[in-house]
């Protein structure tokens, strides 16, 4: 749905991988640092596929959202983002 993501929290910058093995619709992965800049990305990660992703530089964040939330909001490398973005309502 638009405006929700997952997000995953690691407790300190390391590079990890991700796969798509159980989700059945497209994402986009952001990868953030601990001050919520945008360090990677990785548009339209497929469903269902079991293909290593991998960011080339350490995070302590990554947030999955709908594919093509990156391109609709023009997010970038070194995009920061409000802590108040992630508050559950």
């Amino acid at each position: 749905m638009e405006g929700e993501g997952m997000l995953f929290v690691n407790d300190r910058l390391q590079i990890d991988t991700f796969w798509m093995k159980n989700t059945f619709i497209p994402l986009d992965l952001l990868f953030l640092d601990e001050n919520f800049r945008v360090v990677d990305f990785l548009e339209y990660a497929l469903p269902l596929d079991e293909t290593q992703l991998r960011a080339k530089h350490p995070f302590c964040y990554v947030l999955e959202v709908p594919a093509g939330y990156l391109s609709m909001n023009h997010i970038v490398r070194g995009t920061v983002f409000v802590v108040d973005d992630f508050v559950e309502n």
